[in-house]
């Protein structure tokens, strides 16, 4: 999608605001060639709030295309190793350049490389988990592909216990390093498709934020042996919140492929909620494990 076509479907309310300014500020190859795009912008009336919104946003944050930039640089999404064993090292490679470039950018470029900003979207999936009655203070979360632990640093307190997973060492230092001192929190390097030991089992809910489609992305069924993984170490009526599931696919296509994966996993009823937040176009997929045991 070219930055012009990106600005058009913020301005028509197709992306959001913030989710949109880092896709333009990732296609173009200067700040000041998005600053000449919005200058010369012309929006209709029920769109003019959202072009403000927009210059505001980018004059307020002047190195945001120097972070999303980096991030970009440091994880090309287009060179995915063919060999599935070489998947997960590959990815923490990536990552790890990601992290020293903008930790925030690193896990979501929406921020912009603002702990704000990055705080305030973490806020609204929080926020969409406990509309759903997800949360509560006796249950265990298992964060699948933690980052630098924003979720933990959001649930802790909150809830019995946290423990984040993260294929890369540099996420996962930082997340220590931001967490110190949280209550119930507590990490393990490792992929979603071969749980590491240290995890344990008895999950009551287990949430995966973006994290999954660097999975089928590999399509090498790694994605259908992380959702066995969830399956495994969850409860018997635990949820599975999974908040994209592949990239570039229409949200009936996103759905279909989740329901094929899910074949033998142990998980009834998915729902999706295609347009869940106000800051991202994050789309949301909640399941839950079965009641019976599995296999």
């Amino acid at each position: 999608m070219t930055a012009e076509a990106v600005l058009a479907a913020i301005l028509e309310g197709r992306i959001p605001v913030g989710s949109g300014l880092a896709r333009l500020l990732g296609e173009a190859e200067t700040p000041e060639a998005v600053t000449r795009l919005l200058d010369r912008a012309r929006a209709a009336p029920a769109e003019a709030a959202r072009l403000r919104e927009l210059r505001t946003l980018l004059a307020a944050h002047p190195d945001a295309w120097a972070a999303v930039r980096r991030v970009l640089a440091a994880v090309p999404h287009d060179a995915v190793p063919a060999d599935p064993e070489a998947v997960p090292g590959h990815w923490a490679r990536l990552f790890d350049a990601a992290v020293s470039a903008s930790p925030e950018a690193s896990v979501a470029l929406l921020s912009l490389g603002d702990a704000g900003r990055l705080a305030d979207a973490t806020a609204e999936i929080v926020a969409w988990l406990d509309a759903r009655g997800l949360l509560a203070a006796g249950r265990r979360v298992l964060d699948l592909g933690c980052g630098i632990g924003r979720l933990e640093a959001a649930l802790a307190g909150r809830v019995a216990a946290v423990v984040g997973l993260d294929v890369s060492p540099g996420m996962v230092r930082e997340a220590e390093r931001r967490s110190a001192g949280l209550p119930g929190v507590r990490y393990a390097c490792g992929s979603a498709h071969q749980l590491p030991e240290e995890i344990g089992e008895g999950f009551d809910l287990a949430v995966a934020v973006d994290s999954f489609p660097y999975l089928t992305a590999a399509g090498a069924g790694l994605a259908r042996l992380a959702l066995r993984e969830a399956g495994r170490v969850l409860e018997p009526g635990g949820d599975l919140v999974i908040i994209n599931y592949a990239y570039g696919l229409a949200p009936e296509e996103e759905l279909a492929r989740l329901r094929a994966d899910l074949d033998g996993a142990g998980f009834v009823g998915v729902s999706a909620d295609p347009a869940p937040f106000r800051l991202w176009d994050g789309r949301a997929f909640h399941m839950k494990r079965r009641a019976a045991a599995l296999p």
